[in-house]
């Protein structure tokens, strides 16, 4: 099985690949904060492609967008690349999903309401017990690049 990998991994080898993001890691915390005050950019100068300095652009072409990234055990590998459209679209579904739960929440409440009040109480315990198992559900099917964004969608 390692031997199958070990030539899978040889032939994309050889292939060119588009890059999106690019990690790089550096020997000393000094060597880091060198490269960030040399290559740093504001989002305009980026978008406008003009930097500050011509000798740092990418292959003399391209001024970077750099910004320091979360520990590499904190980035979600397998979910890196996935287009943005893809990411908006699971976000937005999971957001209508969860707005109709709230609205499926409140009309159980007001029904309870409407029999008794102790069944009011009981019903908006049960809300509470069984919305955060449904919105773990939910947050599986969106695409999160870094377990900060995932924590903070559930």
């Amino acid at each position: 099985k390692i031997k199958f990998h070990e030539e899978q991994i040889k032939e994309l080898s050889k292939a060119d690949f588009d890059a999106r993001k690019v990690f790089i890691t550096f020997e000393t915390e000094q060597a880091q904060r060198k490269a960030f005050e040399l290559l740093d950019a504001s989002g305009w100068e980026v978008m406008h492609n003009r930097g500050k300095d011509d000798r740092y652009r990418f292959r003399g072409e391209t001024v970077l967008s750099v910004i320091e990234p979360d520990e590499p055990s904190a980035v979600r590998w397998q979910e890196l690349n996935t287009p943005r459209k893809e990411r908006i679209c699971g976000a937005l579904i999971t957001t209508l999903i969860s707005f109709g739960l709230i609205g499926g929440a409140g009309c159980l409440v007001y029904l309870a309401r409407k029999l008794a009040t102790a069944w009011q109480a009981v019903t908006i315990a049960a809300i509470n017990i069984v919305t955060p198992l449904v919105c773990k559900i939910l947050t599986k099917y969106e695409s999160h690049a870094r377990d900060g964004d995932l924590q903070a969608s559930i």
